[in-house]
């Protein structure tokens, strides 16, 4: 999906309502302004793009977390799509699994389980 720099502006404001930034963590908007880093969670689950875009047409005017909580309830999908986007990108994001002291583990992929290119995309060679 190639993101228009408004919609993308649009995501990191809701981002930010859901992982406000914190002493020394950014907020999950900062990291979402990187087109790239938005492209690969969104390239990893290409199935929450139409979502998405609901969800963000949806919260026109949402400027809180009682906001998003009501598309939670009007549109289960938009907001899990959000949430799922949102958290995908914060936890790829270096400053913050150093501020965290996580290291995530590497995933496992049985070889032909995945598409030859999301191999490459993970950056992982099958098992």
């Amino acid at each position: 999906m190639s993101i228009d720099i408004i919609l993308l502006s649009r995501i990191a404001q809701l981002a930010d309502i859901l992982i406000p930034p914190r002493d020394t963590l950014p907020g999950a908007g900062e990291v979402l302004q990187d087109p790239g880093v938005f492209e690969h969670v969104l390239a990893m689950r290409g199935d929450l793009d139409e979502p998405l875009r609901r969800a963000v047409y949806a919260t026109s005017g949402v400027i809180d977390i009682q906001g998003l909580m009501e598309l939670g309830r009007h549109d289960a999908e938009a907001f899990v799509a959000l949430t799922t986007i949102v958290a995908g990108a914060y936890y790829l994001d270096e400053r913050v699994l150093a501020e965290l002291d996580y290291d995530p583990p590497k995933p496992r992929y049985r070889h032909g389980s995945l598409e030859p290119e999301m191999y490459e995309l993970l950056g992982v060679a099958p098992a």
